[in-house]
């Protein structure tokens, strides 16, 4: 074996061991998003193993995304804003927030079209510097095929705050709720006179009970239906007050751009 070759696999051996022994912490960072889906349920390590936890350079988690293969995570792009590749870390194989196994990045890539004032294509990508190991705790979903049209029950996911406002209660454990997805233009016709809260390519979801939903925190969240994700939480208005629906990124829409960006 040339000297070459064996310094090429004492690197990789490098990168691996730093990516699954790099310590979880249990810091918290002040104005960063905290805490559970309003009245969702505990989830289970396996349960969900796909789920991303996006943090920050410190390693402590800020919101969420889906593992779609080996080296690649979907996330919404708004709150990738001032973020890049190297002050973004993922995680995975742990429902307990700031633990798991945790991954340095290759690239973050936001939609080039992205438009934070309306909505539109709010979208990114997280590359790993090394493919990220498969298992009972962590194993890719897989993307739509199908726009969603309504009617469809789906599971939604995340870390978010327990209630509107702010400094609510932290949970430990990845939460996850039911809601129904309505068609597009009852979801219009929640947001129709308030601009405030863009819905450019939206769906929406709405539990059928109050005090259940989605809230701030739980960006990136990802939509499922078994071991497909259909869509990533976008953002909720009213975290669970009353039923109103929450609006997420139909990953449908672009099945396109995600195949040219990693190139399958």
């Amino acid at each position: 074996m040339t000297n070459n070759k064996m310094l090429k696999i004492a690197v990789v051996l490098l990168l691996f061991a730093v990516a699954i022994a790099f310590p979880a912490t249990n810091e918290t960072v002040k104005n960063e998003p905290s805490g559970r889906v309003v009245g969702g349920n505990n989830a289970v390590n396996g349960q969900f193993p796909f789920v991303a936890s996006i943090r920050n350079a410190n390693n402590v988690h800020t919101h969420q995304g889906a593992l779609i293969s080996n080296r690649w995570v979907v996330s919404v792009a708004w709150i990738m804003q001032g973020r890049t590749a190297f002050n973004t870390r993922v995680a995975f194989g742990s429902v307990v927030r700031n633990q798991g196994f945790m991954f340095f990045l290759r690239r973050l890539i936001v939609h080039p079209e992205f438009n934070s004032t309306t909505g539109a294509n709010d979208i990114s990508l997280l590359q790993t510097i090394i493919p990220v190991f498969h298992g009972s705790l962590v194993f890719p979903a897989s993307l739509t095929n199908f726009r969603l049209s309504g009617g469809e029950r789906v599971t939604t996911l995340g870390w978010g705050n327990t209630m509107l406002g702010e400094n609510t209660p932290q949970a430990n454990s990845l939460q996850w709720i039911s809601l129904q997805v309505t068609n597009d233009q009852t979801c219009r016709n929640f947001f129709a006179n308030d601009p405030n809260f863009p819905l450019a390519n939206g769906l929406c979801g709405i539990s059928d009970a109050n005090m259940r939903g989605m809230c701030a925190g739980d960006e990136g969240g990802p939509m499922v239906i078994g071991n497909t994700v259909h869509g990533l939480m976008r953002i909720s208005p009213w975290c669970g007050q009353g039923t109103n629906p929450d609006i997420f990124v139909p990953l449908f829409d672009f099945k396109d751009w995600i195949a040219s960006v990693r190139g399958f």
